[in-house]
């Protein structure tokens, strides 16, 4: 598991300009979890991120992943192979000109065989759904077929833990689909942990758990269903409820008889055919 234990982050400390990011925060991720993290601007969940595979070590407090704390540099290399990162801007993580060549990068430092390669580069191809793509140049690509090429980039190096701090915020409505599809299966087929972090609280409907995160805090944890009930709690982080929840609660005050809680389309679908 990821084991996060009273941790507190500050950037620049002990300076007038310190901000302190996160405070006391304890968390558990098991694996096959998929967990939806939302706050507004300035909440801490970017740095929790980074805090999760050692980009950031702890102020103090502890991260540990398989028992293994990031506050031992010794341990960084193998946390870094359990736990992928992806970030908002793919451009950023893209270093090769070949789409397959981008891919193979990881699994080619860890100094691995050319047939251990070729098969996990197909493979996180495969997974993406960009197999027809290998050759293509990166720059060709749309920007959500670019943040499928780092996530297999990712996938390649065989993580444990999929980390990703805003990874639809730069793309349309088909490209965010796109990708919610793909973490969707890659949870659920495959047993990859996904830690989602988002400002779209519709693309956090499908997590097993959500957490809302405020002044560096958690402080909210539990089912999407539950979490987003609390209207009047969330008026106060800036997080809306998701669109058909919103819409559910409009149709309710008019006299439907339709639950308050729906969360998807397809539910709001059933619940207005259940009607007639």
């Amino acid at each position: 598991m990821i084991k996060v234990s009273n941790l507190t982050y500050i950037y620049n400390p002990g300076r007038r300009d310190q901000i302190i990011a996160l405070r006391d925060v304890n968390l558990t991720i098991q694996p096959g979890e998929f967990v939806a993290i939302l706050g507004s601007n300035g909440s801490g969940k970017s740095t929790l991120a980074k805090l999760l595979n050692g980009l950031l070590i702890p102020t103090s407090g502890e991260v540990s992943v398989e028992n293994l704390s990031t506050n031992d540099p010794d341990n960084l290399r193998r946390i870094r192979q359990l736990v992928g990162m992806i970030f908002q801007n793919p451009e950023n993580q893209i270093v090769a000109t070949i789409v397959e060549e981008d891919v193979a990068f990881g699994p080619e430092n860890l100094g691995l065989a050319r047939d251990d390669i070729r098969r996990r580069v197909d493979r996180a191809l495969s997974l993406v759904r960009m197999s027809r793509y290998a050759r293509y140049e990166p720059h060709l690509l749309s920007a959500g077929q670019k943040q499928r090429v780092a996530i297999a980039g990712v996938l390649a190096m065989m993580p444990k833990y999929l980390v990703l701090d805003e990874p639809t915020s730069m793309l349309d409505p088909l490209g965010r689909k796109e990708i919610i599809d793909i973490l969707k299966g890659l949870n659920t087929e495959h047993g990859t942990a996904v830690i989602h972090i988002t400002h779209f609280p519709e693309e956090a409907v499908f997590a097993h758990r959500l957490l809302i995160m405020e002044g560096g805090r958690i402080i909210s944890d539990g089912s999407p269903r539950e979490v987003f009930s609390d209207v009047r709690g969330l008026k106060h982080t800036g997080v809306t409820i998701p669109p058909m929840t919103d819409l559910a609660r409009g149709l309710v005050e008019l006299g439907l008889k339709i639950p308050q809680s729906i969360l998807t389309v397809d539910e709001m679908v059933d619940a207005l055919c259940s009607l007639n």
